[in-house]
């Protein structure tokens, strides 16, 4: 017995997730199928609308990092603190780097000075495009530190509908140890969150952010990079229960046919 190729998609959707590399605007289009950005291919040279081969897509990405003034989505960043390159451990010039965080694995990195980052932050914008309103996010992402500095420094997230009033999230504050490391290595810390209680519409857009600034302590300041992140559109229980009766109920006509046969 075959299943109709609409319910077949239906029934393992979820077995699937959507992979986007750092170059496109960040489009969900399917309920509970995981949209990943990991950076791959990102070198550090920067933004723009019309991304060449390593930089990251402005209509995608905003960024706040105070000394060089602000990247609006759909503009174009190319040098000083917005394009300070690749690097692998501990860097001393402020600005955004792709930090190379082990392996190859590549993080949108930032290492925060007196004139960047304090504060500062990375906006991420995400359009629905499921054909049904979003009621709940389930967001994931990986925050990488490289602790060499004697000051502690804020890596917090929060979210917004108009770019304007964020929600923070505390349960996901971070901050980085005002004591230095002994032996610096990159270090990752995994964090996720559910938002529910939304209202994005077919074509609405959702913000999200990650801000930064001092916290405790003095000195120079330690390196960030962002990774990993995953947003997935979760369905509302009443969404599947109509998704898996539909589906038991075209397997029991089927049974009943064969069974009349």
């Amino acid at each position: 017995m075959k299943l109709p190729l609409f319910l077949l998609s239906i029934s393992f959707l979820s077995l699937f997730t959507v992979a986007t590399n750092a170059f496109a605007s960040l489009s969900i289009e399917s309920l509970n199928s995981p949209v990943v950005t990991d950076f791959t291919g990102f070198d550090g040279s920067g933004f723009s609308p019309s991304p060449s081969e390593g930089q990251l897509n402005s209509n995608m990405w905003a960024v706040d990092i105070s000394s060089d003034g602000s990247l609006n989505f759909g503009e174009t960043a190319v040098e000083g603190d917005f394009a300070r390159g690749s690097d692998s451990d501990a860097v001393s010039t402020g600005g955004i780097y792709a930090f190379d965080v082990g392996s190859g694995d590549i993080a949108l990195g930032i290492q925060p000075t007196d004139s960047d980052w304090t504060p500062g932050a990375f906006t991420l914008r995400m359009q629905n495009n499921t054909g049904v309103t979003l009621t709940s996010l389930s967001v994931s992402y990986s925050i990488y530190l490289y602790n060499d500095e004697g000051r502690s420094s804020s890596f917090n997230f929060s979210h917004s509908f108009d770019n304007v009033n964020y929600t923070q999230i505390s349960a996901l504050d971070f901050e980085s140890p005002e004591m230095a490391g002994s032996s610096p290595v990159w270090a990752e810390t995994s964090l996720d969150t559910t938002i529910a209680g939304l209202s994005i519409g077919e074509g609405a857009t959702h913000y999200f952010r990650w801000s930064g600034d001092d916290f405790s302590g003095s000195g120079g300041r330690d390196q960030f990079g962002l990774d990993n992140i995953s947003i997935t559109a979760v369905p509302e229980p009443a969404y599947f229960g109509l998704i898996c009766g539909s589906i038991m109920l075209f397997v029991i006509r089927r049974r009943v046919r064969a069974l009349e046969t």
